[in-house]
């Protein structure tokens, strides 16, 4: 599948091919830290939501870098199991 959609209720991204690009690797979660939507399309903001990121192991690194980031920023330290 090289196309996709817009579906605002990602839980999950589990992918089954590494991608070329770090900005392309962005993306991806990007889509998936968006807030989910109610099934009148309004925004939910109140509740805690988390993304699952299933990576194969050739993109560690990446996943390493991306952690060290956002936990240099947040207020909550994300699990950096790996």
């Amino acid at each position: 599948m090289r196309e996709g959609w817009d579906n605002p209720n990602v839980f999950t991204i589990c992918k089954l091919r590494t991608s070329g690009s770090e900005t392309s690797k962005i993306q991806e979660v990007g889509r998936g830290l968006r807030l989910p939507v109610d099934e009148l399309g309004n925004r939910l903001s109140s509740e805690e939501f988390r993304l699952n990121y299933i990576i194969g192991w050739d993109e560690k690194n990446f996943a390493e870098k991306l952690i060290g980031e956002i936990n240099r920023d947040a207020k909550v330290i994300l699990n950096n199991e790996i």
